[in-house]
């Protein structure tokens, strides 16, 4: 499912705001009109995405539930209190702009957020050039190829970008990621259901270091400064993975995407992709300055203790 019910899920304090309205909430109530009564029956079959498996029959979708489903899609009004529909194709239809409801439409998003991480940037460079430059000396020590590795992926709006990092994987890592799905089919089942795995045969000695302190996206600083991502925000996704979020894809798409965000500080790996969606498109309903600033500070602890990279 979505979510595991954990004591500290940052889910669960708006669980209650999220829940569809239906019948069942007015037991007083025995009598509707024939519209009221249409209302309510189609409200009662939306399945937000905020419900934790214990919280009652209402469960929310797997991702492929998502991808399949002729469900409505929930939107909420601007005090996101009430919440109405609209049709599954326009959930899915790609949009340029965010809608006005949503907070990361405000100005503080669109405008302070992005000047105190260029603020942030230049006072962190004098300490990032010379660990750039020791990470640079490593990575071409280590195996032959390039320092810096380019990697397509989607960003706002759906948009191709190309996402900077310094390798960490040896050149011919895609024939022998092939050769080791090949031979492992218990690897090639975690490969298809995360896009990830624990042990990583393409992976350098240097590149382990560097993914499991997080200090190989450094150079998407690059990227942020470009205006393309966001110090913090979901990740971007290779097109492979747009499945995955069904139709949460748009939804998810309005955010700017970030080096780091609320599922590299919740579990990370550790966690299933259903989380991962659900934890994504928790920040693009629910974004605000406190949450960005709690996320900058857990992400240096988990670097520290490595919680969840590989």
């Amino acid at each position: 499912m979505l979510c595991t019910c954990r004591s500290n899920c940052p889910l669960q304090d708006e669980s209650a705001e999220l829940k569809p309205l239906t019948s069942q909430r007015f037991p007083g109530l025995h009598t509707q009109s024939r519209a009221e009564q249409a209302g309510a029956a189609r409200l009662s079959k939306i399945r937000t995405f905020s419900n934790c498996r214990d919280s009652g029959p209402n469960l929310p979708m797997t991702t492929q539930e998502l991808f399949t489903s002729e469900t409505a899609y929930p939107t909420y009004s601007e005090d996101m209190s009430c919440p109405s529909t609209v049709p599954l194709e326009l959930a899915t239809a790609k949009r340029h702009s965010v809608p006005l409801h949503l907070p990361i439409a405000s100005s503080a998003y669109r405008l302070i957020k992005p000047t105190i991480e260029f603020v942030l940037i230049m006072l962190a460079l004098p300490f990032l050039l010379p660990l750039c430059l020791c990470i640079a000396v490593l990575v071409g020590a280590s195996s032959r190829g390039p320092v810096f590795y380019r990697h397509r992926r989607l960003g706002q709006f759906q948009r191709p970008i190309f996402v900077w990092k310094f390798r960490t994987m040896y050149q011919d890592g895609d024939r022998v990621l092939e050769q080791y799905l090949d031979a492992n089919a218990e690897a090639r089942q975690e490969w298809l259901t995360n896009r990830k795995l624990k042990w990583d045969p393409r992976i350098t000695p240097i590149g382990r270091i560097l993914r499991s302190t997080s200090l190989d996206e450094i150079p998407q600083l690059l990227n942020v400064l470009c205006g393309e991502m966001s110090i913090v925000g979901p990740r971007p996704i290779v097109h492979e993975e747009m499945s995955k979020y069904g139709m949460y894809l748009q939804m998810f798409s309005y955010a700017v995407p970030g080096i780091t965000g609320l599922w590299q500080v919740s579990g990370r790996c550790d966690l299933s992709y259903e989380e991962r969606v659900q934890l994504d498109v928790h920040y693009v309903t629910r974004w605000n300055l406190w949450m960005e600033t709690k996320i900058l500070l857990k992400t240096l602890f988990v670097m520290i203790h490595r919680e969840g990279a590989y």
